[in-house]
C-alpha cells in the first residue's frame, strides 16, 4: 500500500474501512457495482471466475480491481462463503447527488459461513450451525446457533467428547478462544475439516459476562427457566456466539427467542461412525441420494424436512414418547380425509422459520411478507382440519399455534397481492393503507393525466397536428414541434432543446407538473421505506409465535409423512416395549428394497433376547449379505425409535 499522503481520497476511505475488517474480503459499493481492490480482487477473481483488471489511481499507482454488479451480489456472496471466506459488504449510505466530496460508506453487514442468511445459499432441509467452544478444566462447553431458524442450543461434556459432538453437528463455522486456537487445531481439522475456524478474544467466553449478556437478550433475570442455571463453560460459549452474531448483524438477532439444552435424556446419542456407516442422511458417493433419509422423507415443508433429519439423528429412548408419535401416525392413517386436506394445505408451505428470521433482521422483501401471509393462512387451515384427530402429540402441537388473524389482516391490508421483488421497485402498498401515500399517488396520477391530455389540447389550440409531448431522463418532459411548424408556436412555449429537425419546448404549467411528479416520487420513495420499516417492526413482534407455529407444522408434516409412507409401502407400526427382546418377521432393508427390482429383496427374520438367545452368528461367503442384514436390523430399530413405520 502506498503511503497515506499519496492515496486518492477514495482509496483512503477504502483502506480505512478495510483496516477495520482484517481477514475479510471487502465488497466496496461504487455506483452499480461492488468492487474489490488489491489482494481481495485477486482472490475473488479466482474464486468467482470474474475478470481481474487494474486501474490507475494517480500517485497511488495501479491497483488490481475486480467487481460484480450490485444486483448479482447474493449469487457471488454465496460462492465466496461456500469457499470458506468471510465477507464485509460496504454500502453507500448517502445519496451521491447530495454528497460533498467522497460519498459516505459504511459496512452494513458481515457474512461468514456460519452466519449465512442469503436466499438460495443453504439447503432447505439442513441446519447451518455456528458453533462456539469454551472450557473449564476437563469440561467442554458447546453452543450451536442456526441463525436462519433462530435455534440456539448448548451443552457440556468431557473435553474428550468434543470431537464426536462436533462431527455429529457439523457446524460450518466455529469460534474458539484465541488462547486455545493452537491446542484445538488438530481436533477441529479431523472432526470438522470443512469448517471455518474463527479465533476471537478470550474475554468473550467469560461465563459471568456471558450470563449477563444472555439474560439481557432474553429479557429475564436468570437462565433457570431454560434449565441452564448450573452450566458453566457452555454459558461462556453461548455468550460468545451471541455477541459474535450481534457484531456481524449490527445487533439484529430478534429471531433468537429461546435457548435450550442440547442433549436430553430422552434421546439416544449416535456417534459419527454410526451415522456414516448406516448412511442415515448421506452416502459416501451420492450425497443424500439412497440414504435412509431420502427413502423415508415424505415431508412437504422445508421445516418438516429439517425436523425429520433431526429426528433421524436423535432417536428416542423413552417409550411413552415413541408411542405418542406412533399414535399420531395411526390417527392420520385412520382419518384419511383429514390427512388429504392437511397434505393439500402443506403443499407450497413457505419456510416460516427462515422467513421469521428475515423479518427479525429486517431483511425480508415484499414477496417474503406475501409468502409469510400465505404460510400463516395455511397454518390456520392445518390447525382447523387436524383439530379432530385423537392424538396427544398432535393436540399438543396444535396448542402452540396462536391466532394469527390480526397479523394476516395487517399484511393483507398493507401489501398488494402480487408485490414487487424489492422495496426499491416501489408500488407495494395497497390503497387505503396510508392516506399520506394515497394523496401523493393521486397527485402524480392527476399530473400524469394532465400531461397525457396535453398533446391533444395543444394540437387543438395551435393547429400543429404533428405536435407531440414526450419525456426522456435527461431533459424531462417536453413539447416537440417540427421545423415546418415553428411559426405556429405560441408565445407561452419556452424553448428547451434544439434538434436537427425539431425544437423542444416546455410551458410553465408543464414544468410545474413535472416538478410535482418528481417531488412526489421522491416523497413516495421515502415514505414507502418508512412505512415498510414500521410494518416489519409490527410483524417482528410476532416472531416467537411464528416460530412456535412453524415447529408445530413441522411436527405434523413429519407425522403425516410417516402415515403416507405406511399407506404407500405397506410398512407397519412396530410394537415397542421395555424388554431386551428384538423380534422382526419378514424384515426388509428400506433402502435396498427401493433400489432392487420389485420382489428381488428376500425378507428375513431375527429374534434376540436378554436371556436365552443373546447372540446370533451369521455365516456365508463374501457378498452374501451379512453386513446388509446387520445394517438392516440397525436401520429398522432406529426407524422404530423415531416413531416411523418399518418394512416388516
Amino acid at each position: 500500500m502506498k503511503s497515506p499522503e499519496k492515496l486518492t481520497p477514495l482509496l483512503k476511505q477504502y483502506y480505512a474501512i478495510k483496516k477495520q475488517h482484517p481477514g475479510r474480503l471487502l465488497l466496496f459499493r461504487m455506483g452499480d457495482f461492488y468492487e474489490l481492490f488489491g489482494d481481495d480482487a485477486v482472490t475473488a477473481s479466482s474464486i468467482l471466475g470474474i475478470a481481474l483488471t487494474s486501474r490507475d489511481h494517480g500517485d497511488s499507482g495501479k491497483l488490481p480491481l475486480a467487481g460484480v454488479p450490485h444486483h448479482t451480489l447474493n449469487r457471488y456472496l454465496t460462492k465466496l462463503l461456500q469457499a470458506g471466506f468471510k465477507v464485509a459488504v460496504c454500502d453507500q449510505v448517502e445519496d451521491p447527488k447530495q454528497a460533498k466530496g467522497i460519498v459516505k460508506r459504511e459496512v452494513t453487514e458481515v457474512f461468514t459461513p456460519g452466519s449465512i442468511t442469503l436466499d438460495g445459499a443453504l439447503e432447505t432441509d439442513k441446519p447451518n450451525y455456528l458453533a462456539g467452544i469454551s472450557f473449564a478444566g476437563e469440561t467442554a462447553g458447546l453452543a450451536l446457533m442456526d441463525i436462519t431458524t433462530g435455534r440456539f442450543m448448548i451443552d457440556e461434556f468431557p473435553s474428550a467428547a468434543l470431537a464426536d459432538n462436533l462431527s455429529f453437528h457439523r457446524p460450518s463455522e466455529v469460534i474458539v478462544p484465541d488462547a486455545h486456537r493452537a491446542a484445538l487445531s488438530q481436533t477441529l481439522a479431523s472432526a470438522i475439516p470443512l469448517a471455518t475456524v474463527t479465533p476471537i478474544d478470550d474475554y468473550r467466553f467469560d461465563a459471568s459476562l456471558a450470563y449477563g449478556d444472555l439474560v439481557s437478550h432474553f429479557k429475564t433475570t436468570s437462565l433457570d427457566g431454560f434449565g441452564l442455571g448450573q452450566l458453566g463453560p457452555a454459558i461462556g460459549a453461548a455468550g460468545a456466539v451471541l455477541a459474535y452474531v450481534k457484531d456481524l448483524k449490527s445487533g439484529r438477532v430478534g429471531q433468537i427467542t429461546r435457548i435450550e439444552r442440547l442433549h436430553k435424556e430422552q434421546y439416544m446419542e449416535l456417534d459419527a461412525a454410526t451415522i456414516k456407516n448406516l448412511e442415515l442422511v448421506e452416502t459416501p458417493y451420492e450425497g443424500r441420494k439412497n440414504s435412509l433419509l431420502s427413502v423415508i422423507d415424505r415431508t412437504q415443508s422445508p421445516g418438516g424436512g429439517r425436523l425429520l433429519r433431526n429426528w433421524l439423528l436423535s432417536p428416542l429412548t423413552m417409550l411413552e414418547l415413541i408411542e405418542a408419535r406412533q399414535e399420531a401416525v395411526k390417527s392420520f392413517r385412520k382419518a384419511s380425509d383429514i390427512r388429504k386436506k392437511a397434505a393439500e394445505s402443506l403443499k407450497g408451505m413457505p419456510d416460516l422459520e427462515r422467513l421469521s428470521t428475515k423479518v427479525a433482521m429486517k431483511k425480508a422483501g415484499p414477496r417474503d411478507i406475501a409468502y409469510l401471509r400465505l404460510g400463516l393462512e395455511k397454518v390456520i387451515e392445518i390447525k382447523t382440519v387436524s383439530a379432530g384427530l385423537q392424538s396427544q402429540l398432535i393436540t399438543e402441537s396444535l396448542s402452540h399455534i396462536n391466532d394469527f388473524s390480526d397479523l394476516i389482516n395487517l399484511i393483507a391490508k398493507a401489501i398488494i397481492d402480487d408485490p414487487p421483488a424489492t422495496l426499491q421497485d416501489g408500488g407495494l402498498f395497497k390503497r387505503g393503507y396510508s392516506p399520506e401515500l394515497d394523496n401523493l399517488i393521486l397527485g402524480i396520477d392527476e399530473a400524469k393525466k394532465y400531461i397525457h391530455d396535453l398533446q391533444k389540447i395543444e394540437r387543438e389550440k395551435t393547429g400543429i397536428t404533428s405536435l407531440k409531448v414526450g419525456y426522456n431522463r435527461v431533459f424531462g418532459y417536453y413539447i416537440e414541434v417540427t421545423r415546418p411548424h415553428l411559426s405556429k408556436v405560441p408565445s407561452y412555449f419556452i424553448r428547451k432543446q434544439t434538434l436537427v429537425a425539431a425544437e423542444r419546448f416546455i410551458t410553465e404549467e408543464l414544468k410545474t407538473k413535472e416538478e410535482l411528479i418528481l417531488n412526489a416520487e421522491e416523497k413516495i420513495k421515502t415514505l414507502e421505506f418508512d412505512l415498510y420499516d414500521k410494518l416489519l417492526g409490527e410483524i417482528g413482534e410476532h416472531v416467537a409465535k411464528i416460530q412456535d407455529a412453524a415447529g408445530a407444522i413441522s411436527t405434523i408434516d413429519v407425522i403425516l409423512g410417516f402415515a403416507s409412507m405406511a399407506d404407500q409401502t405397506g410398512y407397519i407400526i412396530p410394537t415397542i416395549d421395555q424388554s431386551l427382546e428384538i423380534e422382526i418377521h419378514d424384515g426388509r432393508h428400506p433402502v435396498l428394497e427401493t433400489i432392487l427390482p420389485p420382489g428381488k429383496f428376500v425378507p428375513n427374520d431375527i429374534f434376540l433376547d436378554g436371556a436365552k438367545k443373546r447372540l446370533g452368528i451369521i455365516t456365508g461367503p463374501n457378498m452374501a449379505g451379512k453386513s446388509t442384514f446387520l445394517r438392516q436390523v440397525g436401520l429398522l430399530t432406529l426407524m422404530a425409535q423415531i416413531g416411523a413405520p418399518i418394512p416388516a
